[in-house]
């Protein structure tokens, strides 16, 4: 399991960082988006309110890497808790044209502190679901729910923003 982990967080690093080798024509190969997430930290935290950033590569035809960070300033639960989480992995585009639809899959990881001085921190997998509606060529509205199972069971998240792609 350990290996899926490091392959994957391999490959989304080196897409990250070397151009893509044929991009499709019509897609971008960066989009960016920032909004706020809504962030199940776990059973004890609660929720969490925060903002978000999205950065996706476009690879090669519908495929990219994606990594996707989350400060979350305070949680809703019995401890509030200050925690920052980080979503890596790769996408893939289901529709693309005015609405752009993908579905993502990945590692994941949180780490923090409570209210009380613990620590909070595990990690494990992710899925993901994200819209764009592009309102001009280069500039529309994001949205992404993600499903993540770590150490402490499952933390769903939505998130809403603007996006832009160049």
């Amino acid at each position: 399991m350990r290996q899926a982990w490091y392959i994957i967080f391999s490959l989304v690093l080196i897409g990250l960082l070397f151009p893509p080798a044929a991009v499709a024509q019509g897609h971008s190969d960066w989009v960016i988006s920032g909004g706020v997430d809504v962030h199940r930290v776990n059973d004890i935290n609660g929720w969490g309110i925060g903002p978000v950033l999205h950065i996706e590569r476009h690879l090669y035809r519908s495929l990219g890497v994606e990594a996707s960070p989350v400060y979350l300033p305070s949680s809703s639960g019995y401890y509030t808790s200050q925690t920052i989480a980080l979503d890596v992995g790769l996408w893939h585009r289901v529709v693309d044209s005015r609405v752009r639809l993908s579905l993502g899959a990945g590692g994941t990881g949180i780490i923090g502190g409570d209210s009380d001085g613990t620590p909070v921190g595990g990690g494990g997998g992710y899925v993901s679901a994200g819209a764009n509606v592009w309102t001009t060529s280069n500039l529309g509205l994001a949205s992404r729910s993600v499903v993540r199972l770590t150490n402490y069971g499952v933390n769903p998240s939505i998130s809403v923003g603007l996006a832009v792609r160049f």
